[in-house]
């Protein structure tokens, strides 16, 4: 494989984890982004990077993952397409692991060909898992994904952290939680399970049942009480929008259905 090519990643996660054993596999090396002397610690802080830790060889390339380093010009970047694709079909070729599998075999930059796809093979059952945790899980959970078990994902994830049995315990008790918390009908079907207590692993059981939550927590800088809302589709953040607005008693209402993000806060 090429040496010619160094890859800077942004902040660790899951998903990190996977490009760096697929970087491995090849023999590309990689380094991580810093800021102010330290390695970013978050997604918006690798987008801010001044830094590499191991600086790239004179003469040698930079490709970047999911982050941006000030004073550098990266020959490629590789970051989350996240829904511009539109379908959780793609959801391999919208992720940063599947853009980065198709450049290490087929870019001629990063060495490519039948060696690398031979050395990628054995884990692309794992690529397929970690890739479709990033931006489209709840899609996964219900069996949207091609290549993805719902029942391997849920124990693939739960496996990596220690303590695998609590950690599924904690999924059932959460989704059980879930279940036990008011459900606020917004019109034309569509409901949102509304959240004001903490709910151990509450993101995880929302992928998994599938429902729209609005979560309810302090803000400290703010002095209120800040809703945001998490595990929405499209059709159902423009609802919450119309509802916060004016039966909700929310100020300060934000979102994007097209981008997927909504919020605002309490009086």
């Amino acid at each position: 494989m090429s040496k010619k090519v160094l890859f800077v990643l942004g902040a660790m996660n899951a998903e990190t984890d996977m490009v760096k054993r697929l970087l491995a596999a090849v023999g590309m090396p990689y380094s991580i982004a810093t800021k102010d002397g330290k390695f970013v610690a978050s997604p918006s802080e690798a987008q801010k990077a001044d830094g590499i830790s191991k600086a790239p060889e004179k003469g040698q390339l930079v490709a970047f993952v999911e982050c941006n380093v000030k004073g550098y010009d990266p020959i490629k970047v590789f970051g989350s397409l996240g829904n511009e694709l539109g379908s959780p079909e793609f959801y391999f070729g919208s992720s940063v692991i599947g853009q980065l599998i198709s450049a290490l075999i087929g870019n001629p930059n990063f060495g490519g060909g039948r060696e690398a796809a031979a050395k990628l093979e054995p884990l692309l059952w794992e690529a397929r898992l970690a890739a479709v945790s990033d931006q489209h899980l709840s899609d996964a959970y219900r069996g949207l994904c091609p290549g993805v078990d719902p029942s391997a994902l849920r124990l693939w994830r739960a496996m990596r952290r220690s303590e695998a049995r609590d950690v599924l315990n904690q999924y059932d008790e959460a989704l059980a939680a879930l279940k036990g918390c008011d459900l606020i009908h917004l019109g034309a079907g569509l409901t949102v399970r509304s959240v004001d207590k903490y709910i151990a692993e509450m993101y995880e059981a929302a992928a998994i049942s599938g429902e729209c939550i609005m979560y309810s927590r302090g803000d400290r800088k703010a002095g209120k009480t800040k809703v945001t809302l998490i595990n929405a589709s499209a059709s159902e953040i423009g609802a919450w929008l119309e509802w916060a607005r004016s039966s909700g008693g929310l100020v300060d209402v934000y979102g994007s259905p097209e981008k997927g993000y909504a919020g605002g806060f309490k009086n």
